[in-house]
């Protein structure tokens, strides 16, 4: 018997629950079962927008086959066709199964009826995905875009996938050209088109260049830098009029962007904006409208540059990366933390329209007929495991390959991570050199900040804006804090009646303590503005006042460590035996420090050149756990805002 509903399936009595990825991977073989179904098809089918790989498929199908194999029957529920797929082997006919000997009758035709519940649900998403659409298909490393002012071309900076180099890119969506190579180009690259659309005004790293093209748009006619600055570093570049542009500076002494209009002829910058911390902006005629950051409040505000005064102010707890004009001046389309977007009315309360929680959406831009264009950056990343001071690592054995935020436990036999292999993010454990799934959530989850209790038993994380604790011996988790906005959980007490977590808002940072028995909270630390903060076994350590200070709480006293820690130190993690730190020097920059609890020497134990990618955790016999990202993919997509907005205008 198979229910999609719970994601259960029935043999002789006893009752298997899957992950919904494995359902409905059953339920597509079942849905197509007169041919034979591709990986790919499969991939497409099931992990629609998600980039995976054909093992996750070839997993799922070992999965079933494991199951299916208790039928004890001889026959073959899943064919294989070499180079070609899968077939199911048994017809959806209940009667003519040897499983679930009782209910046969029911079975029969609550399989049907859950298979059209199932095709009616899967057409409801296809029809709810269909407005997407990619630009330029065969293009995985789109580092900025922007459109022309007629809305029918692009302009696109494509980074080369083995260099850091990149090259300038014209088309509509089906030629795409090269028109120039601009060589080494940082994430913070930007385009934008001047408003006769004859002109490119092209940031890269500390330089603004204009790009004048000829009448028919496919050759660069003259070349010319605007601005070039050593001591300052820029973050958006757009038009303002034919001979004005604005953008975001920042000087390498100052910690916030300030906006500035810059004369393209004179090249004179003068300050637009009284507010500081100008992190994004977008203009509308006379109007800008900007993204203002107040300690940890986030503020869309619009200026009037002829009346120079504030007409509008919208306030979020959120980090607001990026936003843009609706054509019909109703308000603002804003790209809100890592996968929302928000519509926000001049007047009115801001409302959320989308979310992409298998992406890190970037850099959205309206087209013409209410077209939505948007940066798709997605990633996937492999754990490796190895020992401090030894030049290589060995790749974990396992299918899961989008893994993340993995932790040893405290006695360096297992460690925790996050793998979103099966489309939904779950905590996973390896130990012994098999892999172990933990938590079962059925909707897409943002799972991080992963903390073990000193005895192994519990891991306390963040899911969302909630803080969640998960028992290794019940199997089974729950909700300890909801709606704990900008903030991270650094553990539990020795005794386990307690935990902490870090609150960052407003202008200190504050630690909490939460008693487990009533959820009562109790401040026991008050520390400046970004204070670097790591923990392990109940303690919390924390670089003091002018950084030169490690101290280390306990739960119930501050203790003084060291009063000369290097002052350039950046905290990196800890365990039982040591405070892990990086010094951020030139030729450094990777080494990691440690700082011994016991013996309190300092020393270097993973050295930057016998590893690549990001250490992530570090176990107590000194093995390592490494991430290191195997693909990362840029693709621009376009949709219809227009269904998006249909609940918004009602």
């Amino acid at each position: 018997m198979v229910d999609p509903n719970s994601d259960q399936i029935s043999f002789a009595g006893q009752t298997n629950k899957v992950e919904p990825k494995v359902m409905a991977v059953l339920l597509y073989l079942i849905d197509n079962r007169c041919r034979v179904v591709s990986v790919e098809e499969i991939l497409s089918a099931v992990w629609s927008g998600v980039v995976v790989t054909p093992q996750t498929a070839q997993r799922c199908i070992s999965v079933l086959r494991k199951l299916f194999s208790q039928a004890d029957d001889g026959r073959d529920y899943i064919k294989t066709y070499v180079k070609k797929g899968y077939q199911i082997g048994v017809a959806p006919d209940l009667e003519q199964e040897k499983i679930a000997a009782r209910s046969r009758s029911t079975a029969y035709w609550i399989l049907p009826l859950l298979l059209v519940i199932v095709l009616l649900t899967v057409f409801w998403n296809k029809k709810q995905t269909s407005y997407e659409q990619v630009i330029f298909p065969h293009e995985s490393q789109v580092a900025t875009y922007a459109l022309h002012p007629n809305k029918a071309i692009v302009a696109y900076i494509k980074r080369d996938p083995f260099s850091t180099n990149g090259a300038i890119w014209l088309g509509d969506t089906n030629n795409p050209r090269e028109i120039a190579k601009i060589g080494h180009i940082l994430p913070t690259a930007q385009i934008d088109w001047s408003p006769d659309g004859q002109s490119l005004l092209v940031m890269v790293n500390k330089k603004i260049t204009i790009f004048k093209l000829n009448d028919r748009l496919d050759t660069i006619v003259d070349k010319s830098i605007v601005l070039s600055e050593a001591d300052y570093r820029y973050r958006q570049a757009d038009y303002l009029d034919e001979n004005h542009a604005l953008i975001t500076r920042l000087p390498r002494s100052h910690g916030v962007y300030d906006l500035y209009k810059l004369n393209l002829q004179t090249k004179q910058l003068s300050r637009v904006l009284a507010d500081s911390g100008v992190s994004a902006f977008a203009l509308n005629k006379q109007l800008i409208a900007y993204v203002h950051r107040n300690g940890e409040i986030w503020h869309v505000k619009v200026f009037d540059l002829t009346l120079h005064k504030e007409i509008a102010n919208q306030v979020f707890k959120q980090v607001i990366r990026d936003i843009e004009w609706l054509s019909d001046d109703m308000g603002l389309i804003a790209h809100v933390a890592q996968n929302e977007l928000y519509i926000i009315p001049l007047a009115g309360k801001p409302q959320r329209i989308a979310n992409y929680p298998e992406a890190y959406v970037e850099e959205i831009e309206l087209g013409q007929r209410q077209q939505l264009y948007y940066l798709k950056k997605s990633s996937i990343k492999k754990l490796y495991l190895g020992q401090a001071n030894v030049c290589c690592s060995s790749v974990l054995p396992t299918e899961n390959i989008a893994q993340y935020h993995a932790v040893w436990d405290p006695l360096g036999k297992s460690f925790a991570y996050v793998t979103t292999t099966q489309g939904t993010s779950q905590v996973w454990l390896y130990s012994g050199g098999i892999h172990r799934q933990l938590t079962q959530f059925t909707q897409q989850q943002k799972l991080a900040n992963l903390n073990w209790s000193s005895d192994g038993h519990w891991l306390l994380f963040k899911v969302n804006d909630d803080i969640y604790a998960y028992s290794l011996l019940l199997s089974t988790g729950n909700t300890l804090l909801s709606d704990v906005y900008f903030s991270k959980p650094l553990g539990f007490n020795k005794n386990k009646e307690f935990f902490y977590y870090l609150d960052t808002n407003g202008y200190q940072d504050r630690v909490w303590k939460v008693s487990l028995a009533d959820t009562s909270k109790q401040k026991v630390l008050t520390l400046a503005d970004d204070t670097q903060v790591v923990s392990s076994n109940g303690n919390i350590f924390y670089l003091g006042k002018g950084k030169n200070q490690l101290y280390m709480f306990d739960g119930q006293t501050n203790h003084l460590l060291d009063s000369e820690f290097p002052d350039d130190a950046t905290l990196h993690s800890a365990n039982a035996q040591a405070v892990f730190y990086f010094l951020n020097r030139p030729g450094s920059m990777k080494n990691i420090w440690q700082w011994d609890l016991t013996t309190r020497e300092q020393k270097i134990v993973v050295p930057r050149l016998s590893y690549s990618g990001d250490v992530l955790s570090i176990s107590p016999q000194q093995k390592v756990v490494y991430g290191q990202d195997i693909e990362t993919k840029r693709k621009l997509y376009k949709r219809q805002l227009a269904p998006l907005l249909a609940p918004f205008n009602r």
